[in-house]
């Protein structure tokens, strides 16, 4: 029997099982009114939580739930990221006498770690995101992505942020709020500078800007002092920072397929010979 046709089920014990996820039929059953989903180990969003929770089922669960990285096409995703929102901030009435304070759901939020974006017609991420307080991983594969909020940086926890074939352009100040963060991969963009903040950047070991259109890099990523790589292959720089020799930890730069400048090219020579002095290897052919 298909669980659909169970259409005066009430109350729904689904505890500790294996189960990774939950069936959309579930939202068919109109005389539910409560379903128990601890000690399981959901391993993607289970968007039908909110399609219940906005018909008044009520949903318990506990700390067991292992659902950790968020993945999908942006579209649905998002408006999942945007639901999950609603539903932590804002009770739900479920009658007029009573108020479900969602807490349920500020355990999924509370325990993601990494949110992946496929490819999907989206200009902009949610300002919403930033519920996911612990988050260390962001991986945005969003072709037409052309803006990433401000307050994504200020995720506490945030190590490693991803970027690949979109349409961004710059990245705001507010970046250098990131102490946490060790890699930034931000590769065939649009990218045409850094902000003058990724100086307060102080646990970074990976930035890898490859295949954007950078021109300059500001003189404050001499301050990096944590940068051990650093891939500028493909861009439009004429020329270096003087700065980026005082990247004390810095063991690898690439510098492949840039213009550089005639008239910088003594300076360039300086600078790169004052780098292989510090034992870092150079790719620049």
């Amino acid at each position: 029997m298909l669980i659909k046709n169970l259409k005066s089920l009430r109350i729904l014990n689904l505890n500790n099982n294996n189960l990774s996820t939950l069936p959309e039929s579930l939202t068919q059953l109109d005389n539910l009114s409560k379903i128990s989903i601890r000690g399981n180990h959901f391993s993607d969003f289970p968007v039908v939580l909110n399609t219940l929770i906005e018909k008044g089922v009520q949903i318990e669960m506990d700390a067991s739930f292992k659902l950790k990285w968020i993945k999908g096409y942006s579209e649905e995703i998002i408006q999942s990221i945007k639901d999950l929102e609603s539903i932590i901030r804002n009770p739900l009435k479920i009658k007029e006498d009573h108020c479900y304070e969602k807490s349920l759901l500020k355990i999924i939020a509370d325990k993601i770690v990494g949110i992946e974006l496929y490819e999907e017609d989206i200009h902009i991420i949610p300002e919403s995101i930033t519920i996911f307080k612990d988050i260390e991983i962001i991986i945005l594969k969003i072709k037409n992505l052309e803006k990433i909020p401000e307050s994504l940086f200020d995720l506490k926890h945030l190590k490693c942020i991803y970027l690949k074939n979109n349409n961004i352009s710059s990245i705001p100040e507010s970046l250098g709020d990131s102490k946490s963060l060790e890699t930034l991969y931000i590769k065939n963009c649009k990218l045409t500078k850094l902000p003058e903040s990724i100086c307060n950047l102080i646990s970074l070991k990976k930035l890898i800007l490859s295949k954007n259109q950078i021109i300059i890099l500001p003189e404050s990523i001499g301050n990096l002092e944590s940068l051990e790589y650093l891939a500028l292959n493909n861009n439009k720089l004429k020329y270096l920072p003087k700065s980026i020799t005082n990247l004390k930890l810095l063991k690898k730069i690439e510098i492949k397929n840039n213009p550089i400048s005639l008239r910088k090219k003594k300076t360039m020579k300086t600078i790169l010979t004052q780098l292989k002095n510090k034992k870092v290897i150079i790719e620049k052919k």
